[in-house]
C-alpha cells in the first residue's frame, strides 16, 4: 500500500490539493496546520480513487471554509485537534463507505456541512465536546 502524504501549506498558489494518482489500495493524508488566520483563501482537498482518506486539522480555524471531498474514496477519517478548525467547511462522504469523525476540542465542526454519499455510513467518534 502506498501512502500520499500531503500537508496543507496556507501559502500554496493554487489553493487546491488532491491525490491524484492515488488508487482503491492507497491511504491520502492530509495535515491541516496552519496557524489561525493564515490561510488567505478558502481552499479544497480532493482524497481522488485512495481507498482510505485521512483528514487530520490540527490548528484553530485551519481549514475554515474548505472543501474535502472524498466520494471516491471508501473510508475517510476526520480527526480535529484546533478550536473550529473544520468551521464552516463542507465534507463530501464517500459515496460506497464509511466516515468516522473524532474531535478533542471545542466547536471543531462548528457550523460545518456533511454531505452524504450514495451509501454512507457516519460514525461519530471520541467526540468530547458537542458538534
Amino acid at each position: 500500500m502506498t501512502t500520499f502524504d500531503t500537508t496543507y501549506t496556507a501559502y500554496s498558489s493554487e489553493g487546491q490539493l488532491a491525490c491524484n494518482n492515488a488508487t482503491s489500495d492507497d491511504k491520502c493524508v492530509l495535515h491541516c496546520d496552519e496557524p489561525e488566520g493564515k490561510n488567505a483563501f478558502e481552499y479544497s482537498f480532493d482524497c481522488g480513487d485512495a481507498g482510505e482518506c485521512q483528514f487530520n486539522c490540527e490548528e484553530s480555524k485551519c481549514f475554515e471554509n474548505g472543501i474535502l471531498t472524498a466520494s471516491n474514496s471508501n473510508n475517510l477519517n476526520v480527526s480535529s485537534s484546533g478550536t473550529e478548525c473544520l468551521k464552516a467547511a463542507t465534507i463530501y462522504l464517500p459515496n460506497y463507505g464509511n466516515a468516522t469523525f473524532s474531535m478533542s476540542e471545542q466547536k471543531s465542526f462548528k457550523e460545518m456541512t456533511i454531505v452524504s454519499g450514495t451509501n454512507s455510513t457516519i460514525f461519530r467518534n471520541k467526540c468530547w465536546f458537542p458538534i
